[in-house]
């Protein structure tokens, strides 16, 4: 189930406009790093580990985008899996980092010089679908493509969640022209293990780079006030619904303060699992609800995010 798992994510983003850009496999006997661009995966059992050797694959997002990911498997664990983010500097020793190597205990993934580990090694696999849970993957992305949300619905609840963003009013500090992502996962199937309602947005969920070093930056609404915001809001009786912009803040100790919004993204409602919303009662699907937060939605071509930011 890992495999196709990833090579589900592997599809969605190749169908959002990434491509990719090396990788290893041994079931396909190839050991590719950045700047290759063959495709380790071309079907999902060349995703899974064999033996004591690895799987990567390395992705970069369109130009506007500006970012690139790398996920697989390692052997720290006996097959566990890792998802690394680089939002400039790329993997690979082609870009700004050093190769990966594949070959048993050896094997180490590619590095970039502003990786972060969103889930490093013994510690990805949690997240994947079990044997016999149904799930889902989408994408969603801006017409202007500064804008890409990949999320994975596992039964009831959003399990998965990957966020790369160019922020609306960016604070001078913040490089890569405002660049944030972020990435939050769950093993739970309940609606209340949702990635998208506020308990996972109460800690610095974003990361981001402000004069070149890489912060953990905090999601709130306006005036910083993160900590269940979406939780004093109900469905109105009219069938209306009260959001809030998604802010972000920086608290370190010489930089505080707000470093820009997430632009069409909101807080909703807590706890209002898998909705389609419109932006008006009744009207055609434009928004989702995975949760509290609130995301476009594109009812004809539902893994289309229609916005230009």
């Amino acid at each position: 189930m890992r495999g196709q798992w990833k090579f589900d994510i592997k599809t969605v983003l190749l169908a959002m406009g990434w491509t990719v850009r090396g990788g290893y496999s041994t079931s396909a006997g190839m050991n590719h790093n950045d700047g290759s661009n063959v495709d380790v995966w071309p079907t999902w059992q060349d995703a899974v580990r064999v033996g004591s050797n690895d799987s990567w694959i390395i992705m970069r997002g369109p130009a506007a985008l500006g970012f690139e990911v790398c996920f697989g498997e390692n052997h720290f664990s006996a097959g566990e899996s890792f998802f690394l983010v680089s939002q400039a500097g790329f993997f690979g020793a082609s870009e700004s980092g050093a190769d990966g190597t594949g070959t048993g205990a050896s094997t180490t993934p590619p590095t970039a010089s502003d990786r972060v580990d969103w889930f490093p090694q013994e510690s990805f696999t949690s997240m994947m679908p079990t044997t016999g849970i149904t799930y889902a993957v989408f994408g969603m992305w801006s017409n202007d493509n500064k804008s890409h949300r990949l999320l994975v619905q596992n039964e009831q609840n959003i399990g998965f969640w990957l966020s790369c963003e160019h922020l609306d009013n960016p604070h001078p500090n913040l490089d890569d022209g405002g660049r944030i992502h972020s990435m939050r996962a769950t093993e739970s199937i309940v609606t209340s293990g949702s990635v998208m309602d506020n308990n996972y947005y109460t800690s610095t969920l974003y990361q981001g780079r402000v004069s070149g070093i890489a912060r953990a930056l905090y999601v709130g609404t306006s005036g910083y006030a993160n900590l269940g915001h979406p939780s004093l809001n109900i469905v109105q009786q009219d069938d209306k619904m009260v959001v809030a912009p998604m802010d972000i803040y920086n608290n370190t100790l010489g930089e505080k303060g707000y470093y820009g919004t997430i632009p069409d993204m909101y807080y909703g409602n807590n706890s209002h699992f898998m909705q389609l919303l419109g932006d008006s009662v009744g009207g055609a699907p434009n928004w989702f609800s995975g949760g509290s937060i609130v995301s476009p939605w594109d009812g004809v071509t539902p893994e289309r995010l229609p916005r230009n930011h």
